[in-house]
């Protein structure tokens, strides 16, 4: 009998990931083929640049060995890795292959870059002044962050260093629309949306126009029912989920418990909808 003659049976199996060891084969590099096996391909033993998987093999690998050095991942950011100890916090932030570590405890700090400089090849450049585009100010009224030198180089490939400045960030007189003509190239213009878009990081002045006649607008419907099921008198609720015009999540169930009012039905749905987005 549960309770009295025994009590946890939960027993944790195996996930299918760990079963999924995936061979992965790749043809011969150029330069590297086998003379006498020409048509040969070669099977990985471990991950190698350039892969789909690499990043995910690169992120697990480095995380689990900072987990080892005493850091924990963050429960708000899976990039950010955070070791407490008697209130001393240190941080450390992975974007790919660049690391940014801040914290009080210095001679920890020291300690984690001896250690990953011994199991990876990395480069120390000091305290932090530029990453990732971004230049930062340490200065005695606080830390700031700006993007100048990547907009620079974002006029150079547009071709407007020339260009005249603007009082706002946007004319009132121009309208896009989807029946526009069609680029016959339209790389540059993705790249140069991109790179926008990157910029509003900390250009909150140009987020408004950026995202003006934006097609992927993120939106979402969501209805209920009240009491519609006439045996145990449950709702039942859902939502859909669109990215522009294309739905990407959807959801339909029946609530585990009975609502008084149709009107706390919809705050229910509301609610599930909200938490899914």
């Amino acid at each position: 009998m549960e309770g009295l003659d025994f009590d946890e049976t939960f027993r944790p199996v195996v996930k299918k990931p760990t079963i999924r060891v995936e061979d992965v084969f790749m043809s011969q590099p150029v330069g590297f083929i086998d003379t006498f096996c020409p048509d040969y391909v070669c099977c990985l033993h471990k991950s190698l640049y350039g892969l789909k998987q690499a990043l995910r093999a690169w992120f697990e690998r480095f995380t689990n060995y900072l987990i080892t050095l005493g850091l924990e991942v963050s429960l708000a950011d899976t990039s950010l890795f955070v070791r407490s100890v008697d209130g001393s916090l240190t941080f450390l932030l992975l974007y790919v292959d660049d690391i940014i570590i801040t914290g009080l405890d210095s001679s920890y700090i020291a300690v984690l870059k001896k250690a990953l400089a011994t199991e990876f090849q990395i480069s120390d450049f000091g305290a932090l002044r530029y990453f990732l585009g971004l230049e930062i100010k340490f200065l005695p009224i606080g830390i700031f962050v700006n993007q100048a030198k990547y907009l620079q180089d974002l006029l150079v490939r547009s071709g407007m260093c020339l260009a005249k400045s603007c009082s706002t960030p946007m004319s009132t007189s121009i309208d896009l629309h989807a029946s526009a003509p069609m680029f016959t190239d339209a790389s540059p213009y993705r790249q140069l949306v991109g790179s926008l878009q990157y910029l509003t990081f900390t250009r909150s002045d140009i987020t408004f126009s950026f995202n003006r006649n934006n097609a992927l607008t993120l939106s979402a419907f969501y209805d209920a029912d009240w009491a519609g099921d006439a045996i145990d008198r449950r709702s039942t609720t859902g939502f859909v989920a669109f990215l522009g015009l294309s739905p990407i999540s959807w959801s339909t169930k029946k609530r585990h418990t009975m609502s008084p009012s149709s009107t706390e039905v919809e705050y229910r749905s509301l609610a599930t909808t909200t938490a899914d987005l």
